[in-house]
């Protein structure tokens, strides 16, 4: 697969992860929401959407720290290897 051919993969797959991402939101899933989060960043990194996947990464950490779950670190690592802040775990998300 050549890489034009990935990106219109993964731009096709934008919508699928935002229709789960409300999904889990609408049943108060929070470690799913994180998942999706972060996938969804990662599709949107790929696709040169740095800004938002950083809003993206940014929402799942502050959902796992506020849920102490390990993979909060590793989602820390993502956002500042991007050259971005980390948010402040005190906001909640919802």
């Amino acid at each position: 697969i050549r890489d034009r051919d990935v990106t219109g993969v993964q731009k096709c797959a934008l919508p699928i992860y935002q229709q789960s991402l409300q999904a889990f939101r609408q049943l108060a899933d929070r470690p799913y929401q994180a998942e999706v989060l972060i996938h969804l960043g990662d599709v949107q990194a790929a696709t040169g959407d740095r800004i938002a996947a950083l809003d993206a990464w940014r929402l799942a950490f502050v959902i796992l720290s506020n849920l102490r779950h390990p993979d909060a670190d590793a989602v820390r690592t993502r956002i500042q290897d991007h050259g971005s802040a980390v948010p402040d775990v005190g906001q909640d998300y919802r």
